[in-house]
């Protein structure tokens, strides 16, 4: 089964919950399911959307239902040996389990989707965006990657930091209409 990742706002907006709704519907009509965080606000979301769930923890909101998810991966034990290894350095406990997750997402993703949030997503975005374009894309396995209604002096930045171009084709932008995603679909799923 292929696997969408999904990160947006820890806290997203009716019509960024209702967009993510639509996705993960359609999504999981053609068989895909969703690698998701721990905490954001998405994850209840996607799991209401009725695609497989498999979230990667570090810390839980109370409001998601663990039984609803279809696994879940605790990536503070996954970096217990590393962190064991490096000695409890200022948030080395706490940032070793994080990074964990975004390799264990990178490399369990097939496609990523990044709705409009704040500095968690970019955090997310900004390595996941390096690692396609400088590795992957070179060698011809570029993996998709879509933002989800992003004000364009954002996608600006990316392109000004040399992360993305116009031109690449394994990266494009969409609004959050229902026409926007229903159209938008048929390439992530190609």
């Amino acid at each position: 089964m292929p696997r969408v990742f999904i990160q947006g706002s820890g806290s997203p907006t009716e019509q960024q919950a209702a967009v993510a709704r639509r996705i993960g519907q359609l999504l999981a009509e053609k068989g895909w399911e969703a690698n998701v965080g721990s905490h954001g606000g998405l994850v209840p979301v996607m799991i209401e959307s009725g695609i497989p769930c498999h979230a990667y923890l570090t810390r839980f909101r109370k409001s998601v239902d663990v039984d609803s998810l279809t696994t879940t991966i605790d990536c503070n034990q996954l970096a217990e040996p590393i962190v064991n290894y490096l000695g409890k350095a200022a948030d080395m406990d706490r940032m070793l389990p994080w990074s964990v997750r975004l390799g264990v997402w990178m490399a369990r993703s097939d496609a990523f989707i990044f709705f409009a949030g704040d500095k968690g997503t970019m955090a997310h975005l900004v390595p996941v965006l390096a690692w396609i374009g400088k590795a992957l894309a070179p060698e011809g396995k570029a993996k998709k990657v879509i933002l989800v209604g992003w004000a364009r002096e954002r996608v600006k930045a990316l392109e000004t930091l040399g992360l993305v171009t116009e031109d690449d084709e394994w990266f494009t932008t969409c609004g959050t209409g229902t026409s926007a995603i229903d159209g938008i679909m048929p390439w992530l799923t190609s």
